[in-house]
This record gives C-alpha cells, sequence and structure tokens, in this order.
C-alpha cells in the first residue's frame, strides 16, 4: 500500500510542478473539466488524504502541504479563486434575471420556471444540475438548516402542502438566524427574491441541497 501511495504522490506531484499550479487547482480543474459535483467535506477529505500521504513519505514539498489547508480558511489570489468567489460569482449572476416572467417550462431569459432558472445559473459556471423540481431529492449534497449558506438550493412543496413531493426550487442568497433569503423564478413574480419568513414558504420549505 505505501508503495502504492509513494507512487501516486510523485505523479501528482509531478503534474503540479509541471503544470505550475497548487494541488488544489488540479482537483478544482479535473472537478470542473470532467463536471463531477464534489462536496467541499469530501473535497477536504482528499486534500487531509493526500497531505498525510505526503507526510508520511517525508516528503519537502513544503508548499504542497500548505496549499491543501490554506484555501478554506483565506481568500485566495489564484486563479479560478476560492469557493466563496465562485458563491460570489453565481449570485451575482443570478440577480441580473431579476423581473423576467415565469414561463412555465422556460428555460432561457425570455421566461424561466423555477428549476429552469437554477439550471440556467449553475450551467453557467459548467455546472449541470436537474431541469426538474423533483429530482433535487437526490441531487448534490444535503444539508441541515443549520448548515445552510449562500449558493445552495432551496427546494420546496408545490403548491399542495400534503404533497411529498419537491415542487419548487430556489438559490439561497442569504442567511440571518432562522430567516432565509432566497432567489427564485415565481409563478407570480417572475425572477425575484423571497424570504423562508413568508408565511406561503414558510410551511413548504423541505430541505436543502449543496452544489458547490
Amino acid at each position: 500500500m505505501r508503495l502504492k501511495w509513494a507512487g501516486f504522490c510523485k505523479i501528482v506531484i509531478f503534474l503540479c510542478r509541471f503544470l505550475k499550479i497548487s494541488l488544489r487547482q488540479l482537483l478544482n480543474y479535473f472537478i470542473n473539466q470532467t463536471k463531477l459535483i464534489m462536496s467541499r467535506k469530501l473535497l477536504t477529505f482528499v486534500f487531509i488524504l493526500f497531505s498525510g500521504a505526503l507526510m508520511a513519505q517525508n516528503h519537502e514539498d513544503a508548499n504542497l502541504i500548505a496549499d491543501i489547508y490554506i484555501p478554506e480558511v483565506t481568500s485566495s489570489c489564484e486563479e479560478g479563486g476560492s469557493i466563496f468567489d465562485k458563491i460570489d460569482s453565481l449570485l451575482n449572476y443570478s440577480e441580473k434575471f431579476l423581473g423576467i416572467p415565469y414561463v412555465y417550462g422556460g428555460k432561457s431569459p425570455k421566461g424561466f420556471d423555477c428549476s429552469g432558472y437554477v439550471s440556467y445559473i449553475f450551467r453557467h459556471f459548467n455546472i449541470s444540475t436537474p431541469v426538474r423540481a423533483m429530482d433535487y431529492a437526490h441531487f448534490g449534497e444535503k444539508v441541515s438548516k443549520d448548515c445552510v449558506q449562500p449558493g445552495d438550493v432551496i427546494c420546496f412543496k408545490g403548491r399542495s402542502l400534503s404533497s411529498s413531493y419537491i415542487g419548487h426550487v430556489g438559490i439561497v442568497t442569504a442567511v440571518d438566524g432562522d430567516e432565509i433569503t432566497f432567489i427564485n423564478a415565481a409563478s407570480s413574480k417572475g425572477i425575484s427574491y423571497a424570504k423562508t419568513t413568508n408565511q406561503y414558504w414558510a410551511p413548504r420549505v423541505v430541505g436543502f441541497r449543496r452544489i458547490f
């Protein structure tokens, strides 16, 4: 097993040095190019696992190991930016469509429905998401309300409160205690902001899914 890790470490380190990028950039590039969705927890686990392998090999490349941990707690000036930069970009892009009318089945700036809008926003960042709201039940990473953050997808029941299916989705833009603000394609207002404290939305919240 140790020999396999040694070979793996040498290959990855060679790629990082050859491409003149960090380990984090290499992994992010791989994820983006293959359009894989990897949770931050899983990505962090990969970082820790690899750093442990490096240290077990007594490898001298301290910069590689340091770069594994630093991006999670500081902003990045590197090309591609940190996960927080990507979330900010996503939120800034999403608000460009405020006021566009709701169109059932709409998937373009001519008109959106809820899932069409969410899919359109994420696709701009090369991330494929479901085209049906109900499919978010098993897409991405499930997160609790206590851990929700901007950029997460918020899922609701549809018109019927007795339904067990997800009938509406939006993108979380702000979290203030129990009040969560989100942007969505609402049938009455088109692309607009709303809050989970609203009497219509409050009883319909099903859960949250993390895409980044």
